[in-house]
């Protein structure tokens, strides 16, 4: 059991539509996620950037920033098929730790891209922390 568990839900957008994508998308939100370190157990939130650059992906970057008074990024994003749907791996570090991201691009008016969201985790010296992001054009 997940003590403080948090999700994200949103329409998967279909690989043939992710993959048509050109150009550059920036994304702003927020991430949430269940803090364990000192014997302690505990929520945090801090916000989530990213452009995704969806001609060349690995020029792509992703960030979390203030999260428990830390900020994580990476550079550089994979997509990959999950059945007809999607979705997209990476790395992060920041403060002494290092985690990645898992996530889908979620549709919405009309854009197979509108928003994202999925699940991250952050590890190192005795921290650890799992939780989710959202974010949107």
């Amino acid at each position: 059991m997940i003590h403080l568990a948090n999700y994200v839900v949103g329409e998967i957008a279909g690989l043939a539509a992710i993959s048509a994508l050109q150009g550059t998308a920036t994304y702003s939100g927020h991430a949430i996620g269940t803090v364990f370190t000192n014997s302690q157990v505990y929520q945090a939130i801090g916000g989530l950037s990213a452009t995704v650059n969806f001609d060349n992906t690995s020029a792509s970057t992703f960030k979390i920033s203030n999260f428990d008074g830390a900020s994580y990024s990476g550079t550089g994003l994979a997509i990959t098929a999950d059945g007809t749907r999607h979705k997209f791996t990476g790395s992060i570090a920041g403060a002494g730790r290092t985690g990645g991201y898992t996530g889908s691009f979620m549709s919405g008016g009309g854009d197979a891209a509108a928003e994202m969201g999925g699940q991250f985790n952050a590890d190192g010296g005795g921290y650890s922390a799992v939780g989710i992001f959202a974010a949107a054009e």
